[in-house]
């Protein structure tokens, strides 16, 4: 769409590709004049169906959004100006791809690149492209005498990513080892837990 003075604009567009596709939309450029001028994107080939709505892009912005992926074969995209007198321009690319490549945001009715999973960045409305990226670390079964004041860091517990534990022994024995462990982004623990042995008198 090319820079445009308008007022009070409304265009859609409905989409429809094969069955098993789905559409990659990726944006060059994007201006919207005012807060009130917008972009929405939805399933489906009702614009109007407000629970169609998977992606709304506020005005007075001028960039270009990270690329969307919608889920289904079916499609709408909407500009919208609302003040009497405004200036949209848009330069966006719709492509359909074939969605088995792509990772399902399961609550969020869109699909992202499998390229963006557990990146540290939430791409899927609801988390889902990194909530299975949590990491953790299982604290095996204590050596005898090993102790620990965090119950979190108890024997056969699981720590989160970058959380440490502390061990100490009981009275009478000596730590062999480090006395700290750190959860690492592999999910093993920095080191093996320390042991105790009697003190020598």
């Amino acid at each position: 769409m090319p820079f445009t003075s308008t007022s009070r604009l409304y265009n859609a567009f409905l989409l429809q590709t094969h069955s098993t596709y789905g559409f990659r939309i990726v944006f060059q450029y994007l201006y919207l004049e005012y807060d009130g001028d917008e972009v929405q994107i939805g399933t489906g080939n009702d614009p109007s169906d407000i629970q169609s709505v998977i992606k709304t892009i506020h005005g007075s912005t001028q960039y270009a959004p990270d690329d969307l992926y919608v889920g289904t074969n079916e499609m709408w995209f909407t500009i919208i100006a609302t003040k009497s007198f405004t200036r949209v321009r848009i330069d966006v690319e719709i492509i359909a791809i074939d969605l088995s490549t792509l990772f399902d945001c399961s609550s969020s009715n869109m699909s992202v690149s499998p390229t963006v999973l557990c990146d540290g960045i939430y791409h899927c409305d609801h988390f889902e492209d990194e909530l299975a990226c949590i990491v953790t670390c299982n604290i095996p079964a204590f050596p005898a005498n090993l102790t620990t004041d965090n119950t979190q860091c108890g024997t056969e517990m699981k720590i989160d990513y970058n959380a440490s534990c502390m061990y100490e022994c009981q009275p009478g024995y000596d730590i062999i080892g480090n006395s700290s462990v750190i959860c690492q982004a592999s999910g093993a623990l920095s080191a093996d837990l320390p042991t105790c042995e009697g003190m020598s008198i």
